[in-house]
């Protein structure tokens, strides 16, 4: 029965995530590549999925998501429902980068399009560093913040894995700020091996900003060293629950 809830709940989200990505294409035409639009999808998304989730999000610092726009947001990535319990907060004018391959996800590569996200391949360097000036110019030509999962795949929740260097070259190359958060552990509430969906509160905490004035490309390797252990710090505090063994395992 346990089981049967989960598969439930799982499938009534994600028929809510489409519901809500048809919405927002609808917006497109009169908003097309209006980096805005990414933010009224994830509080469609967020609005309804916590609700048929059980779950509550409360964000911490969130005046700290506008205070240095344009900026680089940079937090940890643990899995598809990070749509879901982060869409509540994600930033207006800010545009996600993300792999080629999810243009051709039903509705939503569209609209991922259509909102001028950016796109990679993950695989081709050369195309991966063009699409980080991309980045930069969106910062400095029009105002756009930019949203990177700096681990640059799902950790699953289960330890923070290294970061890659392309949101910091991003930011030192911009010279801009950059904003990192910090996503409580899924696991305690959602864990697809035992079956189980637990209702409650998530915690998110976004931090204080991190300046690049006057740091160049050599500064990357510290800068990326530094957000990377603030995020962690944040991520062992008692409110955010973490496993036994956690500090260990994201040396």
């Amino acid at each position: 029965m346990r089981a049967l809830l989960m598969y439930i709940r799982i499938g009534l989200t994600g028929a809510w995530f489409f519901l809500g990505t048809f919405a927002s294409i609808c917006i497109l035409p009169f908003r097309w590549k209006d980096p805005s639009v990414g933010a009224i999808l994830g509080r469609i998304v967020s609005w309804g999925g916590c609700r048929i989730m059980g779950w509550t999000v409360r964000i911490e610092n969130q005046k700290a998501l506008y205070v240095s726009q344009p900026c680089v947001y940079v937090g940890n990535h643990q899995s598809n429902m990070d749509i879901i319990t982060m869409g509540c907060m994600y930033p207006y004018r800010t545009v996600v980068i993300g792999k080629k391959e999810l243009k051709w996800m039903p509705l939503f590569g569209l609209f991922f399009i259509g909102c001028g996200m950016i796109m990679i391949d993950r695989q081709n360097r050369t195309h991966s560093l063009a699409g980080l000036d991309v980045a930069k110019e969106a910062m400095e030509k029009d105002g756009k913040s930019i949203w990177i999962f700096a681990e640059g795949t799902r950790d699953r929740g289960e330890r923070l894995l290294p970061f890659k260097k392309g949101a910091f070259h991003i930011a030192v190359a911009a010279q801009k700020p950059i904003v990192p958060f910090a996503h409580q552990h899924l696991f305690s509430y959602f864990d697809v091996n035992k079956r189980q969906v637990t209702g409650g509160e998530l915690v998110i905490k976004v931090l204080d900003p991190v300046p690049t004035v006057g740091l160049t490309a050599a500064d990357v390797p510290r800068l990326m060293a530094d957000v990377r252990s603030r995020i962690l710090a944040a991520m062992l505090t008692p409110e955010m629950k973490a496993p036994s063994g956690y500090a260990a395992k994201s040396s």
